[in-house]
């Protein structure tokens, strides 16, 4: 085997550990888009009935503008096509590690914590969480479809609970722009 000659380059010979993917690849903002009022925002919807009409019973009744919500299948492949469908913006989320996500969405991860205080809001009003690094975490964001810029929100709003943490996403933004 080991005297045969090399054919295949496609294959490396050690793992490629350090490349970076890049969530966000248009420019990095720690507030909330000011056209959520007047734009059409995008959510895709989830594969599970079940936990796709929690959603819609949540943004219904939480979101400010629930008549500006359109929900889509799957994640577009080119996002640019939600534009010509009167879709400005577009709701995500990453879903791994409290560190991971973090990371992933370009926040300071050098300081060593062991865990991360989560703005919530269980019952409607504002209370810290404390969730360990490691523990999974959903965290949701919002992106501009044409120049691609994400809106991340003002405060670490992540939750274990895919409701819970589109729920405080959603109270930051109500409570930062004063809405009822």
């Amino acid at each position: 085997m080991a005297t045969q000659k090399k054919e295949n380059f496609l294959i490396n010979d050690r793992p490629e550990t350090d490349i970076s993917i890049p969530v966000i690849t248009g420019r990095r903002s720690v507030l909330y888009p000011l056209d959520l009022k007047t734009d059409n925002l995008a959510v895709v919807k989830l594969p599970d009935a079940a936990q796709q009409a929690d959603v819609e019973a949540l943004l219904n009744t939480v979101y400010p503008f629930p008549n500006k919500i359109k929900f889509i299948e799957g994640v577009p492949e080119v996002e640019k096509d939600l534009r010509r469908q009167g879709m400005q913006f577009i709701l995500y989320f990453v879903h791994c590690r409290g560190k991971t996500a973090r990371d992933l969405l370009g926040y300071d991860i050098t300081r060593g914590e062991s865990a991360y205080g989560s703005l919530t809001f269980p019952n409607g009003t504002a209370q810290v969480k404390t969730i360990p690094v490691e523990a999974p975490v959903y965290k949701f964001y919002i992106k501009h479809v044409e120049s691609g810029n994400v809106f991340l929100g003002n405060k670490w709003d992540a939750d274990e609970s895919l409701l819970q943490a589109m729920k405080n996403f959603i109270m930051v933004y109500k409570t930062e722009q004063k809405l009822n």
